[in-house]
């Protein structure tokens, strides 16, 4: 069974595309800095792993860091051979659909160089994806925000996305079986009910009564916001240990004062859900995410967090009750002629065939657009640079600032 609850939060995904032969070169970086990439798994020997039937297992999640270096070494695949497997089957596609355009993506990474002597005390994100989706998705967002300085720790939340790489070569494929059955139909049945009362004409208080009562009852998707939030925490942790380890190629290259997160659709959630416990964190953005979990809704928030929603009706009902106390900190722009599937790289594969539903948006500006935002945004929380943010409308007419 696939939850109702995710009709639009996961990416509903077909990978068909029409030319024999495409080709899809992703955007250069717009920054100084080339790009380098490294991967680490990092453990909680505190945590027992949900995911697994092993009561001896504990939570192990993996680090996919992009930093700036000054290497010209050789490009990096954008993603494995056995993901892109999972990832095309897991959408139920055909051996006779022409993947070419997916399959012929190409990065502008390298792996494992050193980092540019030039960086020191860089800002430091971290980044959560979207349920089912592979890190690589996110490539451009990654590339371009390296390139400008920053240094970015994307987690792989084992066992809930499609199937992520170890350092070590291993594939770990998604556990859908744990995620499906906690779905159950009373659960969607109590979801729906929630949803189409949220839409109603009730107050907000009365909402957010509402929306707390399911997401404190056992709601899945609360529970899956604290081991997300866990896994967050956890590498704020291993980051700290790479700034003090000698031996490490970040050792003193880390401002651990400067801290920023963000994440699309479930990662989003879970980084608002963060930002709230998390006091090593400065700032955060949620991309396009229904906002989980117990701690954010009609709460204020002391920390700079941005919510970026695509053009269409999904998920304003909800968030905008569980917003509707976000206080001076909390800014949300609508990102016209998107979809849920414009924070990413999918605009740049999907074909003239649009087979991933990515909206109206030319897909190079979809990328810039995303990518400026979250460069500025961080430029401006982190760096404080006052004159980069907000992004001028003028500049930008597809972005509408809400309140």
């Amino acid at each position: 069974m696939i939850p109702k609850v995710f009709k639009y939060s996961i990416l509903s995904i077909v990978l068909i595309f029409p030319s024999l032969g495409s080709y899809c070169q992703l955007p250069e970086p717009t920054g100084p800095f080339a790009v380098s990439k490294v991967k680490m798994l990092i453990q909680d020997p505190e945590r027992p792993e949900l995911y697994t039937e092993d009561p001896e297992d504990n939570r192990k999640v993996l680090l996919d860091v992009w930093y700036p270096t000054n290497s010209s070494a050789e490009r990096i695949p954008y993603m494995h051979p056995e993901i892109q497997k999972v990832f095309l089957k897991d959408r139920k596609v055909a051996d006779s659909v022409d993947s070419s355009l997916f399959y012929s993506a190409t990065t502008h990474t390298s792996t494992a160089a050193k980092p540019d002597p030039r960086i020191s005390k860089a800002p430091t994100l971290i980044f959560s994806h979207g349920a089912s989706t592979p890190i690589e998705v996110y490539t451009t967002i990654f590339e371009d925000l390296a390139s400008h300085g920053y240094i970015v720790f994307a987690i792989g939340h084992t066992y809930n996305t499609a199937a992520l790489e170890l350092p070590n070569g291993e594939i770990i494929k998604a556990n859908r079986k744990y995620f499906d059955d906690r779905w159950t139909e009373d659960i969607n049945r109590r979801w729906e009910a929630m949803m189409d009362f949220v839409k109603g004409e009730a107050s907000a208080e009365v909402k957010l009564d509402t929306i707390n009562t399911l997401f404190r009852s056992g709601f899945p998707a609360s529970l899956d916001m604290e081991i997300w939030r866990k896994d967050i925490s956890l590498a704020l942790d291993k980051m700290e240990q790479l700034n003090k380890d000698r031996s490490s190629i970040f050792y003193r290259k880390l401002d651990l004062r400067k801290i920023g997160g963000f994440g699309h659709s479930y990662g989003g959630s879970a980084m608002g859900h963060a930002l709230m416990k998390e006091s090593r964190l400065q700032a955060a953005a949620n991309l396009d995410g229904w906002q989980f979990g117990t701690r954010v809704p009609g709460k204020t928030f002391r920390k700079p967090f941005l919510y970026v929603r695509g053009g269409y009706p999904q998920p304003d009902a909800l968030n905008s009750a569980v917003y509707s106390r976000g206080g001076k900190r909390f800014m949300q722009v609508k990102l016209a002629g998107t979809l849920h599937t414009n924070f990413g790289d999918l605009p740049l594969l999907t074909g003239p065939d649009n087979i991933f539903n990515t909206g109206t948006l030319e897909a190079e500006r979809s990328t810039y657009v995303v990518n400026s935002l979250l460069r500025h945004f961080f430029d401006h929380t982190l760096k404080g640079m006052k004159s980069s943010w907000p992004l001028s409308t003028a500049d930008f007419p597809e972005l509408t600032y809400e309140h």
